[in-house]
């Protein structure tokens, strides 16, 4: 054989093909990596959520949540919580670097002012989070992850333990990547077969990061091993296919794949919102779990909130709110008229109420547009939110379905079984 020792680390995709094409077993020492049963993927049995995935199945809620309050009065609040979430969240990973040990437990008191918001109005977060689009840090980017998560286990249904996990995973999901060097994550460039492989690590790396807390749970840890993994056995690090993919994995693989496609890249343009659930859409049969998809996309809407959207007479608007019952008709603020001028009034306009027949311009939605077509900015809307929503009262939107006396009931234990326990 080329190789001079019995007993070497590999470093370069040729010293891999070569031991590939020489030797018919390898030995790996475990104490020098993540433990062996990651890898062995005879072997690999990964525990799932079974309750979650006969809800999904099933096409079943176990809770339907209303927004209790207007998006109006919970902005504010939410940006606060926002801004707040994602500085102490990019301190807990600056710790991390220093090498202060893993806990959960600070993740938890992260996620519950975000969940707290979600649970009162779901609209207002993840309408912020769009806004801000650019902020492209780990920091941000992971908290966007986390709040996507917290929207789709609320309209899933999911109660106490089961969403502030899902929220835990998807925040901590891509945690690994702090290991990976900033020159690989940052190039402006596409990455060359050698870096791809090398951010593939981060996974190992994530995995190792969280299995330092022995209490953390299950489903948290297995989000983060399977987030890259395709029900058509096309993802990494184990080629899992559907059936052993954890619930958990399956969804914060729909997050993560959103997630990137609507960041903008160095090297890419990101995508918008719209265009993004298309291709989500497009893979649902292939990549990810048909029902789960159906449930984002109703979750999302077909223009989701800080949509940048352009209708058939010119108008550009920005997408604030879902009207549950109509998907393509939400609440939208005009900001450009029909000759791409500024309006001097802002106007927020509610397409599913609008009489748009007496109206010489009808305002239906033509397209979506990427963050800066025609000059608008939506970083520059974000801060100036509070000026632009002063005098407009955003009506409350309501999920669609009926809400049955039983589920309120469970929705106000829940809220106060987690008041109880804060």
């Amino acid at each position: 054989t080329p190789f001079w020792l019995q007993g070497f680390i590999l470093k370069t995709d040729e010293e891999l093909d070569a031991l590939q094409r020489y030797c018919r077993s390898v030995y790996i020492d475990i104490r020098r990596g993540i433990e062996a049963e990651y890898y062995m993927e005879e072997d690999l049995e990964l525990p799932s959520n079974k309750s979650i995935e006969k809800q999904i199945k099933k096409k079943k809620h176990l809770i339907r949540y209303l927004n209790r309050i207007p998006l109006r009065t919970e902005l504010p609040v939410a940006r606060n919580i926002l801004e707040e979430t994602t500085e102490q969240f990019a301190s807990f990973l600056e710790e991390l670097q220093e090498g202060e040990p893993f806990s959960i437990d600070p993740i938890y008191q992260l996620i519950d002012p975000m969940l707290q918001s979600v649970l009162r109005n779901s609209d207002a977060l993840i309408l912020l989070s769009r806004l801000r689009v650019g902020l492209n840090h780990f920091a941000g980017l992971s908290v966007d992850c986390c709040i996507n998560a917290l929207v789709f286990g609320r309209f899933m249904g999911l109660k106490g333990t089961d969403l502030k996990n899902l929220a835990a995973g998807a925040l901590l999901f891509d945690i690994g990547k702090l290991k990976i060097p900033n020159e690989v994550l940052n190039k402006s460039s596409t990455l060359s077969n050698s870096e791809f492989a090398l951010t593939y690590t981060h996974v190992e790396h994530g995995v190792n990061y969280l299995k330092k807390d022995k209490g953390i749970h299950e489903d948290i840890v297995n989000m983060t091993l399977t987030h890259h993994e395709r029900c058509d056995g096309s993802g990494y690090p184990n080629g899992l296919n559907a059936e052993r993919i954890p619930v958990f994995g399956k969804i914060g693989g729909i997050i993560d794949c959103y997630n990137t496609m609507c960041t903008p890249r160095p090297y890419k343009e990101e995508s918008t919102p719209h265009h993004a659930l298309q291709e989500i859409y497009s893979l649902r049969k292939e990549q990810f779990q048909p029902e789960l998809v159906e449930k984002f996309l109703h979750c999302m809407g077909i223009y989701p909130n800080g949509s940048l959207i352009e209708f058939k007479s010119g108008v550009v608007g920005v997408v604030l709110t879902q009207n549950y019952s109509q998907r393509l008709k939400p609440q939208v603020l005009l900001v450009l008229d029909e000759h791409k001028k500024p309006y001097t009034e802002l106007t927020v306009v509610n397409l599913a109420t609008a009489d748009i027949k007496s109206n010489a311009n009808p305002l239906v939605i033509h397209r979506a547009l990427k963050n800066g077509a025609d000059g608008v900015n939506l970083h520059t809307i974000y801060s100036k939110l509070d000026s632009v929503l002063e005098h407009f009262n955003i009506e409350l939107a309501l999920y669609n379905p009926k809400i049955s006396l039983i589920n309120r009931l469970l929705v106000f234990i829940d809220d106060l079984m987690s008041k109880l326990k804060s």
